[in-house]
């Protein structure tokens, strides 16, 4: 890691791919989300989401997609789009509830799990 000035720096340990994902079932129908951010130890990031959803009387899929630059410091991570936009999130590591030897990070609240092995926290 390096010395932290500003927004941060890349934080090596944070390098991953990061998803969250959530499915509803319900009599008449269901849902999928899921997000999932991937940091490179260049310093890039994308960033994927999607969302399904189906009833009886049909269904309704969106997706959006994301680039660009990141930094981190100990409680923050600050991604830089490449259409301008800069967002920067409350971060804390933490590892899974259930299963402890699972990684995650939290960005404002929201949990992420790491999609390959990782050591935890």
């Amino acid at each position: 890691v390096k010395e932290e000035a500003g927004e941060g720096s890349v934080h090596m340990e944070l390098v991953n791919k990061w998803c969250w994902i959530s499915v509803t079932t319900a009599n008449q129908g269901a849902s999928q989300s899921s997000r999932c951010i991937t940091l490179n130890g260049n310093g890039t990031y994308t960033r994927v989401g999607e969302s399904d959803s189906y009833n009886p009387y049909g269904g309704a899929t969106s997706q959006s997609a994301d680039s660009g630059t990141w930094t981190a410091t100990e409680s923050t991570l600050t991604t830089h789009s490449r259409g301008g936009k800069t967002t920067t999130y409350r971060l804390e590591k933490r590892n899974h509830p259930k299963n402890v030897r699972d990684p995650m990070i939290v960005l404002n609240g929201q949990p992420y799990v790491t999609a390959y092995s990782k050591p935890p926290w």
